[in-house]
């Protein structure tokens, strides 16, 4: 499941880069409108084929995949995939107050892992396009777009690069970065880790190293927190 052949590599490539040309082609007819509705105010706006892009709540010192103090005493890895369901729901009703409370006040340091293809070739298409958009400082947004937007589209290679238009990402050094596998290495290793530090289903998490499994709610993360820095002398 981690290893992929060079004719897999090759495959996946002309997979992403055809359409690459094909959204390319589109974005010279249909730019124009979708700037029009990207410069619209508000929390939520509806794109010209139907997915909805967020107005992202603040998240602290983000760097990628990860955000908050490097130095926190606390440590949250969260291992997911962005065709989980379940992760949906963590992050639509638990992560926006865990950071309000935990990362924003300098207590969590979080990171997003991905488990690769672990639900389909979509879940791998979406992780490296995610990480990709951490090129451009962006990481955030298209985690945030493709939760939101879960249930209205496929993670085919084309939606995603559809997806990064939106955004307002550069497309053509997005496509040099999913067209090269650039982050393939990282997802295997993300993969890897997981299943070494016990992870069987997503979302899963690491709390300071212990594992905690599925969409728990907030009070659940909350008393998780708190045990873990009292464990270190922190409160």
């Amino acid at each position: 499941m981690i290893d992929q052949t060079d004719t897999q590599v090759e495959k996946k490539r002309k997979f992403f880069a055809i359409p690459l040309i094909i959204v390319l082609g589109i974005i010279t007819i249909g730019t124009a409108f979708v700037i029009l509705f990207l410069q619209k105010p508000g929390a939520n706006v509806v794109s010209v084929n139907g997915k909805v892009l967020t107005t992202p709540y603040p998240k602290p010192m983000v760097d990628g995949n990860t955000m908050g103090d490097p130095n926190a005493p606390v440590v949250i890895e969260e291992f997911s995939d962005f065709q989980c369901a379940f992760c949906r729901q963590f992050f639509l009703e638990t992560e926006k107050p865990l950071i309000e409370q935990y990362v924003s006040t300098g207590k969590v340091y979080f990171i997003y892992r991905t488990l690769g293809s672990w639900l389909g070739p979509g879940s791998q298409y979406a992780a490296e396009a995610a990480y990709c958009a951490g090129d451009q400082d962006m990481f955030w947004e298209y985690h945030d777009t493709l939760f939101t937007n879960q249930r209205r589209m496929e993670f085919s290679p084309v939606n995603l690069i559809q997806l990064a238009d939106e955004l307002g990402l550069d497309l053509i050094k997005f496509g040099d970065c999913v067209e090269s596998s650039k982050y393939r290495e990282q997802i295997n290793k993300d993969l890897a880790d997981g299943i070494s530090a016990g992870v069987r289903g997503t979302p899963s998490f690491l709390i300071n190293g212990r594992l905690v499994i599925g969409a728990q709610p907030f009070s659940f993360f909350e008393q998780a927190i708190e045990k873990a820095l009292n464990d270190i002398g922190q409160e």
